[in-house]
């Protein structure tokens, strides 16, 4: 797939060209460990943004997401609880189950007053799911997101808006745990992280240790 530099008619006065790292014809695979804008855009053209709205509401989204070219770079508003979620239905072989605050309610002598329901619903095929896996391992072990390595199989995806408004990571370990960390100012949608910290914020900019 290609991810040279792009540019689409979408009806407006000037065709949409989204920012970011572009590069040559390369595999998918690859693309996603660097995190090439126009190769996703032009995915997400091929495939129909509609069947990715779909799919996106099938792993775990609940936010309403619109079916437009930039759907794949993260302009639709989504919280990091439906990233969470649907980061999990990939850790978990495709199964998808819904976040819970409460898993558990006794009372003081043991009896169980509440017990939540996490048998989920199989939304995609494992393979799948394990293929999603293997990619995104890619992604940490070279590319965009090194910087959350740890000492354990894992997986993730960095994400940066345009003008570096929003950063995102999201990525789980192989076996028990996911999260989803978004940084941004919550009272704007317009102020850039050129300068946190004497840098400019990407998906991947920091580690734990440097906060």
């Amino acid at each position: 797939i290609s991810g040279s530099a792009c540019s689409f008619d979408i009806g407006e006065d000037k065709p949409y060209a989204p920012r970011g790292r572009t590069s040559g014809t390369d595999t998918l695979r690859s693309q996603t460990e660097r995190s090439i804008n126009c190769a996703f855009v032009r995915l997400n053209k091929a495939v129909g943004p509609q069947n990715v709205v779909e799919m996106g509401y099938r792993l775990g989204i609940t936010s309403t997401l619109e079916p437009n070219l930039s759907l794949t770079l993260g302009t639709n508003s989504v919280s990091p609880l439906d990233m969470a979620t649907v980061f999990s239905t990939f850790a978990d072989g495709g199964v998808s189950r819904e976040p819970a605050f409460v898993t558990r309610v006794e009372t003081a002598d043991g009896e169980v007053l509440f017990k939540e329901d996490f048998s989920g619903e199989q939304v995609i095929a494992p393979e799948l799911a394990y293929t999603i896996t293997d990619v995104l391992q890619g992604v940490i072990a070279r590319g965009t997101g090194t910087a959350a390595r740890i000492p354990r199989a894992a997986a993730g995806k960095t994400g940066s808006t345009d003008r570096n408004v929003d950063a995102w990571f999201v990525g789980y370990s192989c076996d028990d745990l996911v999260a989803a960390v978004w940084m941004g100012d919550p009272n704007s949608t317009v102020n850039e992280m050129t300068n946190v910290g004497g840098r400019t914020v990407f998906g991947g900019t920091y580690r734990s240790e440097e906060n």
